[in-house]
């Protein structure tokens, strides 16, 4: 008539939900570690490289050319 689990599966419940707990945070922490390889390794390679400079800055005009294009072609072939 108890439905209450026994203190031994609740310990055992904690523990496990803790250590998953830990699990998350310290991969979360090696993500953010990894992230800022990856920047760092970008900021590097586009310090030494003209052509990387160039492709990234014709991907920032083709980026904002598409951000004013788009709406006006949906408000030309959409509503009228």
């Amino acid at each position: 008539m108890n439905d209450r689990p026994d203190e031994a599966v609740l310990q055992a419940r904690y523990a496990a939900a803790r250590a998953q707990f830990e699990r998350n945070r310290a991969q979360q922490a090696g993500e953010g570690a990894a992230l800022g390889v990856v920047f760092e390794g970008y900021a590097d390679m586009m310090a030494g490289s003209r052509l990387m400079q160039r492709g990234a800055h014709l991907a920032q005009l083709f980026v904002i050319a598409f951000a004013f294009i788009v709406p006006n072609l949906l408000m030309i072939f959409v509503i009228m």
